[in-house]
Order: C-alpha cells, then structure tokens, then sequence
C-alpha cells in the first residue's frame, strides 16, 4: 500500500509582518509603560494595596500574581570579588566564585553568570594588552625606520 506524501510546508523565514506593514513604531511605549506614566504615585500606591488586600483576602490569581513579581525567580547573591586588573586577579575572581559555589552561598546557575562575566572582563583586559602591544611594535617599528633612513 502507498503512502500519501506526506511533506511539511517550508517555514517562512523573515519579518513576521505582512508586506507594507513595518510593524510597531520607534519609541511607541507598551500599554503598561503608558498607564504608569498616565498613574499618580498615590494612584498606584492605591492599587498596590487593593491587590494586596484581595490576596490576602484568598483571590488566587491576585495571590499568583503578587507572588510572581514579589518573590525573585533568581535570589540576589552578596558575593566580593577582587577588583580585575589582569589575569590573576581573573583567577582569583574564579576561585572566590568556586568555594561560594562549593561552600552552597550561590547556586551554580548564578556562578555560571558570574563566570562568565569575569570571562567578558579577562576578554576585554586581553584585547587592551594586545592592542597596547601593537602600538608598542608599530612605534618600534617607526623608530627604526627612521634609524635606517637616517643612515
């Protein structure tokens, strides 16, 4: 027995809008940017506290809601790293952050960011030693040519 053919239609790649339409304006503000601005201090202090009181009152969606935005997904870390001025200071950085790690003060997802944030700062610490190398060259390199021209 034959089988239907059976192909998938191929995505469609690019602006998700249709021709003629550029989608949302440069520096339009989302609904809840405009309602904020629109909002008196005391106006929001106000619904702050309605929602609070009909969570506590056992609204579950205002109770999700509030415990959402309340509760931080990630917990914030307190965790001293030397100041990074070269590559010790690089391998120091990544030693305090793996005895936090192993002594259970910081997650290892949080670890794993603040890695790679010391990486960033090593990358960039690298690249300012590189360039200030070629700069040292290219001066070395006019010194002695205007040595050999002199001659």
């Amino acid at each position: 027995m034959r089988q239907p053919d059976c192909q998938k239609s191929p995505s469609i790649r690019g602006r998700p809008f249709n021709h003629g339409n550029p989608g949302r304006p440069r520096g339009s503000r989302n609904r809840t940017t405009r309602l904020n601005n629109i909002l008196s201090e005391d106006e929001r202090n106000e619904i702050i506290e309605t929602g609070i009181r009909l969570a506590k009152e056992g609204d579950a969606q205002f109770l999700k809601f509030f415990l959402e935005r309340l509760i931080p997904k990630e917990p914030s870390v307190t965790l001293s790293l030397p100041s990074i001025n070269d590559h010790q200071d690089v391998l120091d950085a990544n030693n305090r952050i793996i005895r936090a790690v192993s002594a259970g003060e910081i997650l290892p997802s949080t670890a794993a960011a603040l890695t790679a944030m010391v990486a960033n700062i090593d990358r960039t610490l690298s690249d300012a030693q590189l360039e200030d190398a070629i700069a040292r060259d290219e001066d070395e390199i006019a010194q002695t040519r205007k040595e050999v021209n002199s001659l």
